[in-house]
């Protein structure tokens, strides 16, 4: 016979397990909402899928479009520039040297004449390089088979012409052509050669690259109608104005090079630390056309736009690569490497409960009868240890297994709900069973 003394014992610890069933229960029900709403993306953020061109290249550095041929137009085999220094690149990946330019050294970037209503003298098809010497511009023809070298020589110019070439298309400095400097120069020269200086050493000597005209449009701020130019060096996007006055902008990158997103037309971008270039398709630019993106040297691609309400220009990352150089839109079309599929995992067959989708196992539970003395008895053969799933009717103690509970990721939050009521539901139950279980002993005891 049970003492009854082991009563006001075995209600205290039957009460205790009902509380502590509830607290974990709940406790389950909330972390599992938390979790869920965790992994929920940002609303509204823009994504930009950049693919590797479907060949391979000798040290790109910089892309243009060549609209005679309709391709895309490289500069390869930095830094020497031999056996060549430009490519053309077709709409299946081949490719083929553009004119006999080799051996111009540093990084050669390019500035292709596309047709416009500012074209102000140039011819569609011409190509102006850099050419690794401080100040020189050369002059290629459409058809890559003559080269004026040098085309024109910047007076009193010391600085190479590493990535700081484009010709104005948005009619705000005359169609020009711009040029800026490693010694933080912007000069504009015309279709007959003749050069002015626009501003001097707009800071300490490094690389301005990625130069580009903007609209004379509203949308802009106060970057309507001026040149933008990079400097990785400190991270400013120097807006540029036909005076000289320069303003800059950062972003918190490295600033390689800005564009403005045009309709209808592919982007181009050399990623250096992996030798490739990339290209992301028109489509993943609708909603943004007209706005800019900053490609920056440390690999980060960012969305820029104006907001007139704060009279400030927000920034958001879009995309992320090894190392950005080159980059340019184009209505030019090139094949990509295609992704190879990632084969559906096996399904592993659901051992325990199926609930929204996703597999519960259920705890063991291991019960054993107290003495009066208050220490659990060895069970021998028929003996009084017993194992239940949770909701079965249990003895006075309970030791639980572990519950497996796979990983919701972004699974709805009716899963997590149901989840956490059915610990809730298993808990009270375990605890319900202890509860009916000392009243029956106690009922048999008197």
């Amino acid at each position: 016979m049970v003492s009854r003394r082991t009563r006001p014992r075995v209600l205290l610890k039957s009460g205790a397990k009902v509380a502590v069933g509830w607290l974990l229960g709940t406790t389950a029900l909330i972390a599992a909402t938390a979790v869920l709403h965790h992994v929920q993306p940002a609303a509204g953020a823009t994504s930009i899928t950049l693919r590797p061109l479907a060949t391979g290249f000798n040290n790109p550095i910089d892309v243009g479009y060549h609209q005679p041929t309709d391709k895309i137009l490289l500069s390869v085999n930095y830094s020497s520039g031999v056996p060549n220094n430009f490519d053309l690149i077709a709409a299946d990946g081949s490719h083929t040297p553009f004119s006999a330019v080799k051996g111009l050294t540093d990084e050669v970037y390019i500035a292709s004449v596309r047709s416009s209503p500012c074209q102000a003298g140039f011819t569609v098809g011409q190509s102006f390089v850099g050419t690794g010497t401080p100040g020189v511009i050369a002059r290629i023809s459409p058809d890559g088979s003559q080269v004026v070298n040098p085309w024109v020589t910047l007076p009193g110019e010391t600085g190479l012409l590493r990535g700081g070439l484009a010709q104005d298309r948005y009619c705000v400095f005359g169609g020009d052509l711009i040029v800026t400097t490693t010694t933080g120069d912007v000069w504009r020269v015309t279709s007959a050669g003749v050069p002015h200086e626009v501003a001097a050493h707009l800071a300490a000597p490094n690389s301005f690259e990625g130069p580009t005209t903007v609209p004379n449009d509203p949308r802009y701020g106060p970057w309507a109608g001026t040149v933008l130019v990079t400097n990785e060096a400190d991270g400013c996007v120097y807006s540029v104005t036909a005076a000289g006055k320069a303003t800059c902008s950062k972003f918190g990158f490295d600033a390689e090079s800005v564009r403005v997103i045009p309709p209808g037309e592919n982007y181009y971008a050399v990623d250096f630390a992996d030798h490739s270039v990339l290209t992301a398709a028109a489509s993943e630019f609708v909603g943004i056309v007209g706005d800019l993106l900053v490609a920056n040297e440390d690999g980060v691609l960012q969305h820029v736009r104006y907001d007139p309400g704060t009279r400030a220009f927000t920034a958001e990352q879009v995309a992320k690569v090894g190392q950005f150089e080159g980059t340019t839109f184009a209505p030019a079309t090139v094949a990509v490497v295609t992704p190879v599929p990632t084969p559906a995992p096996t399904p592993t067959p659901c051992t325990g409960v199926s609930i929204g989708g996703q597999c519960i196992v259920l705890p063991v539970t291991t019960t054993t009868t107290t003495t009066s003395a208050g220490t659990p008895t060895t069970p021998a053969t028929g003996g009084t240890t017993t194992t239940a799933t949770a909701g079965a009717v249990l003895g006075v103690s309970t030791i639980s297994g572990g519950l497996s509970v796979p990983s919701t990721g972004g699974a709805g939050t009716r899963d997590a709900v149901l989840l956490g009521a059915l610990l809730v539901a298993g808990a009270v139950t375990a605890g319900g069973a202890s509860l009916w279980t000392a009243r029956t002993r106690r009922r048999g005891a008197e």
